[in-house]
């Protein structure tokens, strides 16, 4: 009798345990309800603040879209063309969403006049633009967007497709990397530098670009660090021409070294052949600071400088050779009367396969920007140029030492033999 009454007992206790569960149960279905719920609603709401952004952006791009600065232009023009001085205040906010959204958006949009101080000209307009629209709570929601739109001439929208001309880099000086080092800056956006420094001859360079903008006749001797805008007065700025500069090295021994070469300048001049296609062919001068007797001669490089002035094409390029000339004659290894013969540092640079402009080519094609670093290297007419090493960071190779055969002057006065690329 005793078993069969705890056995009962033991049946109410299992009972008991099960009701428990099923309202544990119950609460976690209600809240897991709710959490659904919710889920749902920050969901639509994260929707509906998206579509919002994008109602307010699209009106701000739709003002920014204005063809013509007056009013009075656009009366003119065909119909929907808007005018900058039709952008303004709305009289009241107005529905600005799409029939197939499931809220109703009302924009309000703000837009005040910002003028200078100085002038009292409009420069520009503040615009605020408010997007509000109500939950599925039935809570009031909006979003808010600041922004200026310019007063400037739609005609000006054409520039955004030319290229730039400068650099995002910082340049030597804060202008072009193409004006020599020695150039005096002037204050102005340009600077004047003589090819050289005894002779009479003044550039003036364009810090933008680096292009010579004019041509100057100055006091012989006088250096260019006390050049003055008053000794520029009569300078010829009718042309532009371009910058094509470098050095020339020496190695005469048996077995050239085209990195570090220290043999002695000898006397040289630096000839070009320009076209740039035109029935005329573009002018062109050469300086450099060779010096004029080998006797004595200390230097161990040769700087020059040439500027093509190319003729009024729709844009000025040219195309064309540069040559070394008037070597003087030496006796080479072979006791045989030989000028010397001329190798050019270049080189693949960008890895394209192909020897562009800046990577000194033996022909220019279509230059039409400055050209520095064109080097050279005169070796024994018996030797080879030296085939060098391409630059290498990672093992301590910072230049790029390549030469190739340039030219191969068969006189003392430089009848070539050109060489291809």
């Amino acid at each position: 009798m005793g078993t069969l009454t705890h056995r009962r007992k033991q049946f109410g206790v299992t009972l008991i345990e099960a009701m428990v569960a099923m309202v544990i149960m119950a609460f976690g279905m209600v809240a897991l309800i709710g959490l659904q719920s919710n889920l749902r609603r920050s969901a639509d709401l994260a929707r509906q603040r998206g579509e919002a952004v994008r109602i307010a952006q699209q009106q701000i791009e739709r003002m920014r879209d204005y063809s013509v600065l007056t009013a009075a232009q656009a009366a003119s023009a065909p119909a929907g063309v808007l005018a900058y001085e039709d952008i303004a205040t709305p009289n009241a906010p107005f529905n600005a969403g799409d029939a197939n959204s499931n809220a109703s958006f009302m924009l309000n949009q703000v837009v005040t006049p910002w003028v200078e101080d100085s002038s009292g000209t409009e420069t520009m307009k503040a615009v605020s633009i408010n997007v509000s629209w109500a939950d599925r709570a039935g809570g009031t929601q909006f979003i808010e967007t600041h922004t200026f739109i310019a007063s400037a001439d739609p005609g000006l929208s054409g520039s955004l497709s030319i290229p730039p001309i400068s650099t995002p880099l910082r340049r030597p000086a804060d202008r072009d990397s193409a004006i020599p080092i020695g150039a005096k800056d002037f204050g102005n956006k340009t600077s004047v530098f003589k090819p050289q420094p005894g002779g009479t001859v003044a550039w003036i360079f364009n810090h933008i670009g680096g292009a010579v903008i004019g041509r100057c006749t100055v006091p012989a001797g006088t250096p260019t660090a006390v050049l003055a805008l008053a000794d520029l007065s009569t300078c010829d700025r009718t042309r532009s021409g371009l910058l094509l500069s470098g050095y020339v090295r020496f190695s005469d021994s048996v077995t050239p070294d085209s990195a570090t070469p220290s043999s002695t300048a000898v006397p040289l001049d630096m000839v070009m052949n320009v076209t740039d296609g035109d029935a005329a062919d573009p002018n062109y001068e050469c300086y450099d600071d060779a010096p004029t007797s080998s006797v004595g001669a200390t230097a161990t490089a040769v700087s020059y400088y040439c500027v093509v002035y190319p003729n009024n094409s729709t844009v000025p390029s040219w195309s064309g050779t540069l040559r070394i000339k008037n070597i003087p004659v030496s006796i080479d290894d072979q006791t045989v009367v030989s000028p010397w013969q001329v190798c050019r540092y270049s080189g693949n640079y960008n890895g394209d396969r192909v020897i562009g402009n800046f990577e000194h080519p033996l022909t220019y094609t279509q230059v039409a920007a400055a050209l520095t670093s064109q080097n050279f290297l005169l070796v024994r007419a018996s030797a080879t140029c030296p085939a060098g090493q391409v630059a290498d960071p990672a093992r301590g190779i910072y230049a790029n030492t390549q030469t190739v055969l340039h030219q191969s002057l068969a006189e003392p006065n430089g009848v070539d033999t050109p060489r291809p690329n």
